[in-house]
């Protein structure tokens, strides 16, 4: 095939004009490609279609991701269990990137575009003229959506903008999109060009605004049966509504094996379940925050209902299977009474029953619903289905009434979502208490516990001449063990160390440090996450252990130069640092814009809701994670004889990028 391509081929992140030459298609304009696309040209056009392929088509941000999901769902009868099972990715393979669904997943349902059983699902958004040329002959099911351009260019600028390597602002990307320097356009081509193909009866055209406004949600409804328990002691109990998935399982509920020192977590969905599991987990672990931060919290608590969720489809486990589990044994479950297992009655494991007012209940289980579901249903018909015991494991009024009156119900304890909301809710102040700190036999450290309105927290000193005149440093209990390792890490003279308070502006500097110091590996950047790349020195777990695809199993196994994030105090670095001299790069920022990100980033993690007017106090009062943040700053800033230390700070960073980058290449961080 013949094609022009005009551009930087060099430069991953350039637009190419690529422009087919070949009969049919000269007149057709040029179209704006990324060089990892323009390289697979002859792939795409030569790629052999199957005549029962299916092709979801469209300009990016226009929402075909939405389109694939209700196209492959109706093209696979409705099956759930697939759809729960593989990424979205998995099952509509990306035509331009396929390695997204055959070689960067844990978990395939093909490894080629010829291995894909019929009919395959595709997505696609490249212009009409490159598509495969037996596209036209084989004439393969299409479904082409389009979008409101403004929309299209807005979500396509936060889209872009989650790939902090290049940041915009609004206004000079909209400037580009206009004038069809982004890629996949120009825009305006790309759509005339598809809605006015002459030979269209095999394209079924969408827009949309109309598929979000007019879905018909019965066509793809998740299906729900009616399960009532015949013998005797439950006969009188109403039928429940349940998951076909959850029906399958009866025998197993029923009869499931239950340890006396067993742990039950029981409610309604969305009454507060994962809330109170977690605070439920912690005491009954000694606070171990150690494996609380190393373990999802579905592989610390096991679903009942669907224990694959911790057994098989997480990348780290605890155990196997139940009878795996360690004692005692966490388990959440939705379940009414009547189809808890019989062993419930006569072991009685400690149980947890926790519920909420049902009005907040139906409005959480909706958004909750609409997360895994490819339509949005309008929030009055789910009410109105709530209402109606339609939705599973209704109905709700029945499920709180039969647990709430248990005549036997020594073994379970009642809460309501309401009573353990507060931050200082009986429980979280109690799993505080309990923590007890592993107080380190290490002359040079002095540890104390930190009241703290937000996260338990202790204060950390360092008693030799050097450092014993600086303050005390306030950092999580997890930590303590880990102050040894920080001390006597060893440090090489290449190192890059990326140094700052938290919410400072850290991640982004590391990847432009990252960038730099790799010489523009960014086929090594697009497949590895940043964490992977660089290590965050607190918490190396991240990178070595709790990731898919490590570049690295240890600090040792880490090529030079390597890069490192670390919040720490100057006083808790490695002693190494000052005799290694590696090269250090610091960033500070507005400290009012510091804790207000930090406060959104800690809320994500809380177990119960913090208020901002609490966490400022906290910021203020030193008693955060790394405070006091007056001393931190200064510190870092009048260190005396080092000069290999960058200064930076994020408001410059953010106006003068290219200064910045400028700035770190004189401190030369690579080989």
């Amino acid at each position: 095939m013949s094609f022009e391509i005009i551009g930087d081929k060099a430069n991953p992140l350039s637009s190419l004009q690529v422009k087919r030459l070949d009969g049919k298609w000269k007149n057709f304009p040029a179209s704006i490609l990324r060089p990892l696309h323009a390289e697979k040209l002859d792939s795409f056009v030569n790629f052999p279609v199957r005549s029962d392929d299916i092709f979801i088509l469209g300009y990016p941000r226009s929402g075909t991701s939405r389109l694939m999901e209700l196209v492959w769902i109706i093209a696979n009868d409705c099956d759930f269990e697939t759809l729960l099972e593989y990424d979205a990715d998995v099952r509509t393979v990306s035509f331009e990137i396929p390695e997204w669904s055959f070689e960067w997943r844990d978990k395939f349902l093909a490894k080629s575009f010829e291995e894909m059983k019929s009919p395959r699902s595709m997505k696609c958004h490249l212009p009409v003229q490159l598509l495969p040329d037996e596209f036209w002959t084989k004439k393969p099911k299409s479904f082409y959506i389009s979008r409101d351009p403004k929309d299209v260019a807005v979500s396509q600028y936060h889209f872009t903008n989650t790939i902090p390597i290049n940041p915009k602002t609004l206004e000079d990307f909209l400037d580009d999109f206009i004038a069809d320097k982004i890629p996949h356009g120009p825009y305006r081509e790309n759509m005339w060009n598809y809605m006015n193909l002459p030979d269209n009866e095999n394209i079924c055209y969408f827009t949309y605004e109309e598929m979000s406004g007019d879905l018909e949600v019965d066509a793809v409804s998740i299906p729900s049966v009616s399960v009532k328990r015949l013998d005797d002691k439950w006969k009188n109990f109403p039928a429940s509504i349940l998951l076909p998935l959850h029906a399958e399982k009866l025998d197993f509920f029923v009869n499931f094996p239950v340890r006396s020192d067993d742990i039950f977590i029981l409610g309604y969905p969305r009454s507060g379940t994962s809330r109170l599991m977690e605070l439920v987990w912690i005491i009954a672990n000694d606070c171990d925050f150690e494996t609380l931060l190393e373990n999802d919290a579905d592989v610390r608590t096991v679903s009942l209902e669907i224990p694959e969720w911790s057994f098989e489809w997480r990348d780290k486990f605890l155990a196997k299977s139940f009878e795996e589990m360690k004692s005692p044994r966490s388990i959440k479950c939705h379940l009414p009474v009547q189809l808890l297992p019989d062993e419930f009655w006569t072991k009685k494991p400690k149980s947890f029953y926790i519920s909420r007012d049902p009005k907040d209940v139906a409005v959480s289980q909706y958004h909750f619903a609409n997360s895994f579901s490819t339509n949005s249903g309008k929030l009055e018909e789910f009410l109105d289905d709530f209402m109606a015991d339609k939705i599973p494991h209704g109905p709700y009024r029945e499920n709180m009434w039969n647990y709430i009156n248990l005549p036997d119900n020594e073994n379970i304890c009642y809460f309501t979502y309401e009573e353990i909301l507060p931050y200082h809710s009986e429980a979280s102040t109690v799993s505080i208490r309990k923590f007890k700190i592993k107080k380190q036999k290490m002359s040079v450290f002095k540890i104390e516990e930190k009241s703290s309105r937000t996260a338990p927290q202790v204060t950390v000193k360092r008693l030799d001449d050097k450092w014993k005149n600086f303050a005390g440093s306030t950092l999580p209990p997890q930590y303590v063990e880990k102050l040894e390792s920080f001390k006597n890490f060893s440090v090489r003279p290449d190192d890059v160390f990326i140094l700052g308070f938290p919410r400072s502006g850290t991640t982004r500097l590391q990847e432009l440090v990252w960038i730099i110091a790799n010489d523009f590996d960014f086929e090594t950047l697009m497949e590895y996450d940043c964490d992977a790349r660089i290590v965050f020195f607190e918490t190396p777990e991240w990178s070595f252990q709790l990731r898919q695809k490590p570049l690295a199993t240890s600090f040792e196994d880490m090529k030079s130069p390597r890069t490192m994030k670390c919040h720490l105090p100057v006083q808790l670095l490695p002693d190494e640092v000052w005799t290694k001299k590696p090269k250090l790069l610091h960033i500070s920022r507005d400290p009012k814009d510091v804790a207000v990100s930090d406060y959104h980033l800690m809320k994500n993690f809380s177990p119960t809701p913090i208020k901002l007017e609490d966490f400022l106090e906290d910021f203020l009062s030193d008693a955060l994670m790394y405070t006091p943040y007056r001393e931190y700053i200064w510190n870092y800033l009048n260190l005396p004889d080092y000069e290999n230390i960058l200064y930076l700070t994020y408001e410059n960073m953010s106006a003068d990028l290219e200064g910045t980058i400028q700035k770190i290449s004189h401190l030369n961080v690579s080989h």
